[in-house]
Parts: C-alpha cells; structure tokens; sequence
C-alpha cells in the first residue's frame, strides 16, 4: 500500500459523511476547522472558494477542492470575507429554491473524533484546488460520475458505497495533484525510522504518541528522531 492510500485509510476510524448543497442567490457557506480531511465537487455553476489567508479562488463545473486537514474555509456566490458567510451546519442556512439552482455542489470527508490527521496529509497546502481534464482521467471522470447522484440513506447499504467512493476520491484526487507538482516538492519518504513512525501511528492513530515512543519504536535516539521527523517534509 503506497503512503496515500495509508493515509486515507487512517481516516476510516473518523465518521464519514457527505451532503449535496444547491444554492441560489447571494449565498455563502463557512466550513469551519476540524480534525479531518474532505472535498467538495462542483457540479454546476460557479462561485468562490474563499479562506482567512489566500485570495479567493475562482471555482467552475469539473473543479475539486481539497482539504487534506480540515482548514477553515468557505464557498460563496461572491469573493467575500470568510467571517461573513454563515456556517455549513447552521439550521437557519436557507435551501436552495425548487428548480435550478445557480450553484451545486457535492461535500465529503471524515471527522476525527480522536487522534490525528496523518502527517502525510497535515503536511499539504491547507486549501488544493484541481481542474482535471476529465477526458485524460477516466477513473476520476468515473468515480463524479457515480457519486453525482448522491442522494443521503437511499438503501440500507448505500452508506458502505458511499464510504468506498469517498476513499477512492481522496486518493485519487491525492495523487491527481502530486502528478502535477515538480518532484521536489512532495520527496518520498525513504528515511526507514520515518517510515516505521509513520506506519506506527497509520496502524493506531487513536493512541497519544510521543516523540519518547516513537523514537524509541523506531530504533532512533529522541533527538535524533526529532529533528529528522519535523524536518520532514521540507
């Protein structure tokens, strides 16, 4: 198993969920931060990804936007301050009209109720937005297409489709991005004392690791350990 998918599959001790969003009008919606990683999919219209830091990012039909570690962010008819938009879970957050609607869009992911996301993915960009050509990557075009008619507890087992597709985006999307960035910027890692720390907490991310018991699971003296693991990636 390369050290995506081990990644991914770590998150399966969270709660899985996804929602599919319509809206119209001058619409905002906040994610706000939490332990966990997740994507959004637009399916028709455009909008705005916005966040405290980056300037907005213009978004359009086919667009992903990933968030390996559960970094604040938002979706917005319109560049707008992330403080103004109204969180996802907010009852009051009003539905999209019968009808079209200007703005469709598909949310999953886990939450970590305990433990950590994995370093892998805690270290990437907070907010990654991909344009695929879905012509050029059939599996991705395959994996929207099945999950576009999403629609919440259809059977007694779509909740275990759902999970499957849900971990297969992430992955695949994952690796989608990677292809795309020069080499030197994602280094495997071929450090074995990283690896094994690595693969230590992907076998029990529920446990409170310390650099103490890693170090000395992995065979390496603390300070040793220390300085090659928070190096990592550089």
């Amino acid at each position: 198993m390369d050290l995506i998918s081990r990644a991914v599959s770590s998150l399966r001790v969270g709660q899985n969920g996804m929602r599919r969003f319509r809206q119209s009008g001058s619409w905002g919606i906040r994610y706000p931060d939490l332990t966990g990683s997740g994507f959004h999919i637009v399916l028709h219209g455009s909008g705005w990804l916005v966040s405290a830091s980056e300037r907005p990012v213009a978004l359009k039909p086919g667009d992903i936007v990933l968030v390996p570690s559960g970094a604040d962010h938002g979706l917005s008819a319109a560049p707008r301050p992330l403080r103004a938009l109204s969180p996802a879970a907010d009852p009051g957050l009003a539905p999209a009209p019968p009808g079209p609607a200007d703005f469709e869009f598909l949310c999953g992911g886990y939450v970590l109720e305990q433990g950590q996301v994995h370093p892998y993915l805690a270290g990437m960009p907070d907010l990654i937005v991909v344009s695929p050509d879905y012509r050029r990557n059939p599996q991705l075009r395959s994996l929207v297409s099945l999950l576009r008619p999403f629609e919440p507890r259809s059977r007694p087992d779509d909740d275990v489709t759902w999970a499957a597709l849900l971990d297969l985006m992430l992955v695949h999307v994952l690796r989608h991005w990677l292809s795309e960035q020069p080499p030197d910027v994602w280094p495997a890692v071929s450090d074995p004392g990283i690896t094994a720390a690595l693969g230590m907490i992907h076998d029990s991310p529920q446990t409170p690791w310390t650099v103490a018991r890693l170090s000395e699971n992995a065979g390496m003296s603390r300070a040793s350990f220390a300085k090659r693991f928070t190096a990592w990636p550089c």
